[in-house]
């Protein structure tokens, strides 16, 4: 089994159990570049919703701190949200790493 930065494999781990209840044709691929938000995201409004409760309750239970990745995600300009974004905003809203080294961990997962 592959290993990943912390953040980036509670996303993968929030993916993958979101999967579960998707149609194969509908499933995320649990990668880097794959767009959660914004043009090309192919997650439906329900589902969505279902992700960030998933991604919200895994945060808490992995690094013991609660967020609200609706405040996250509308506190920025930012219209497109990929895995490698997310995990990024998330390693610097959860003090893990300098951005820039939890960066290279992210390009180095790739």
């Amino acid at each position: 089994m592959e290993s990943y930065p912390p953040v980036l494999q509670v996303i993968y781990d929030a993916i993958e159990e979101v999967n579960g209840a998707l149609k194969p044709e509908e499933r995320l691929e649990a990668a880097p570049g794959t767009i959660l938000i914004g043009e090309g995201g192919t997650l439906s409004s329900l589902c969505l919703v279902n992700f960030i409760a998933t991604l919200e309750e895994r945060i808490e239970r992995v690094f013991h701190r609660q967020l609200s990745l609706v405040d996250v995600l509308m506190a920025t300009e930012n219209s497109q949200w990929t895995v490698a974004t997310l995990a990024e905003r998330l390693a610097e809203l959860l003090n893990l790493l300098g951005a820039e080294q939890h960066r290279a961990q992210i390009l180095r997962a790739i």
